[in-house]
């Protein structure tokens, strides 16, 4: 073979290789769908968004994905006012009570492979829980247990804790629930009460021998890839962080990022992003993570007022899944249809204000359904 028949031959297969990855990178991957919604449509949703920074939100990221239908994000805003940052797209942020679905899931991940029972009762866990022997890991899964909230007994004022560094121990926020009244019998009632979900993080840690952020990285984060999720320990954040502004009033926004992690442990502490929860929502509404049978049961919800019910640590109304996250300085709403494979997430460093990531979500979704998924 000559000299120039060689390199026309490499030459051929090196233009073969960058048609591949032009056609690739034009038409996307499956997990990576490039449908766009119409104009109008993005505009609408940037302006839901806009209007929330111009009111009073620091930062937020919001993303949409219906799939073969389209998707959606932005970042808009503020990450740090003192230092006039902007908010990424791929930014982190603290998301509250969106961690009870991470902590939900191995728990029943331990019922599938045998470890527990939803109708064990938690006195084999522990002896000082009142009513333990009434009260079950499904009670505590569903806030039913009538367990009350230990949160009521730490200082604040208007959302700014007075010792903001404070590590907690699980142990001494149990304390502090159970030295206060239950709020009912067990199983008669709803009560939405973090105590369910930190005494259920011990549980996990009694059964397992392992903490309870190992079992949630190695058992859901890993397997998802969710690889800017974790459970944070501490009040520092990483550099990809937000910062969190509690609002006093709106001249008044009051830096509260550093806040220990350990204020709401296995009932709120963890930090994600918008496509992290994106995976998750999904993984959550597809039932990807455990058995059908336990499934039926994570859906069958105990009646809220203002929603169609809780389940097993999701929230269900109007046809989604999902659950709302505050933290100081942080407010987050995590949404996913299943019949619709509808996806919505909400991102906002900032909490106290008039506008809430359960506002912003809303008016996505009305937007949304109005638009395109109803047709």
């Amino acid at each position: 073979m000559t000299e120039n028949n060689l390199w026309n031959k490499i030459t051929w297969k090196i233009n073969l290789v960058l048609i591949t990855l032009l056609v690739f990178s034009n038409f996307g991957c499956p997990l990576h769908p490039t449908e766009k919604f119409d104009t109008a449509l993005i505009m609408q949703f940037e302006q839901i968004v806009q209007e929330a920074i111009d009111t009073d939100v620091a930062a937020a990221v919001a993303g949409v994905w219906v799939e073969g239908k389209g998707t959606w994000h932005t970042a808009q805003g503020l990450a740090d006012i003192d230092n006039s940052v902007h908010v990424d797209i791929h930014s982190q942020f603290r998301v509250g009570s969106i961690t009870k679905t991470f902590t939900a899931m191995v728990v029943l991940q331990l019922i599938d492979e045998g470890w527990l029972q939803l109708d064990d009762t938690v006195d084999q866990f522990r002896a000082d829980v009142p009513n333990g022997d009434k009260i079950t890991i499904k009670m505590l899964l569903n806030h039913s247990s009538g367990l009350a909230e230990y949160l009521n007994g730490v200082d604040a004022d208007y959302g700014v804790l007075t010792e903001p560094l404070y590590e907690w121990s699980p142990d001494e926020q149990l304390s502090m629930a159970f030295q206060q009244e239950s709020y009912f019998e067990p199983g008669t009632g709803f009560a939405y009460s973090n105590t369910n979900y930190v005494l259920l993080g011990l549980i996990i840690e009694s059964v397992s021998g392992r903490t309870a952020s190992s079992m949630i990285q190695t058992r859901l984060i890993e397997p998802l890839q969710l690889y800017d999720t974790f459970l944070a320990e501490g009040a520092s954040v990483p550099e990809t962080c937000v910062r969190g502004y509690q609002v006093i009033n709106e001249d008044l926004w009051v830096d509260v990022t550093e806040t220990s992690a350990s204020l709401t442990w296995t009932a709120g502490a963890m930090i994600s992003t918008l496509y992290d929860l994106k995976v998750w929502a999904q993984a959550l509404g597809e039932c990807t993570m455990i058995s059908t049978a336990q499934c039926v049961e994570q859906y069958e919800a105990v009646p809220v007022d203002g929603m169609n019910g809780y389940g097993l640590g999701i929230s269900m109304q109007d046809g989604y899944i999902g659950h709302n996250g505050a933290v100081p300085g942080y407010n987050s709403e995590m949404r996913y249809w299943p019949d619709s494979k509808t996806t919505i997430i909400v991102l906002q460093n900032t909490l106290g204000g008039d506008t809430g990531a359960v506002d912003i979500c809303n008016q996505l979704a009305d937007a949304l359904f109005l638009k395109i998924v109803a047709k």
